[in-house]
């Protein structure tokens, strides 16, 4: 009966570990999906920003060569307004990007702490 019983609790045990381990197959890939729908949609953001910029430089370069008539300056000025505003995007990216990945590791060191409690 004793050997009966300990089969049967090694049996749950090895059922319980696979269904914990395909659970977190399906928890990764979620999140792989997640952060690639994630990095997609902010290349396409970039993207969109880059084109804006290069509009806007476009823009005000025709509007300083019409004022001056000088129109690499007007460019090179024109690029380096557009800079100031880039640089404070890019910024700001990385700050969002570094929050995001202390919200992953807390995650994983979050599921690495239960796992360790489950077994």
């Amino acid at each position: 009966e004793a050997g009966a019983a300990t089969t049967i609790q090694t049996a749950q045990r090895a059922r319980t570990a696979r269904e914990e381990a395909a659970a977190r197959r399906h928890q990764a890939q979620e999140e792989a999906a997640r952060t690639a729908r994630e990095e997609a949609a902010a290349r396409r953001q970039r993207a969109q920003e880059e084109a804006a910029a290069a509009t806007r430089i476009n823009a005000a370069a025709r509007g300083h060569v019409v004022r001056s008539g000088r129109p690499l300056e007007a460019r090179a000025q024109a690029r380096r307004e557009a800079g100031a505003a880039t640089t404070i995007q890019t910024a700001q990216r990385a700050r969002t990007a570094r929050e995001e990945a202390a919200a992953r590791r807390q995650r994983a060191q979050e599921e690495a702490a239960a796992a360790t409690r489950i077994n």
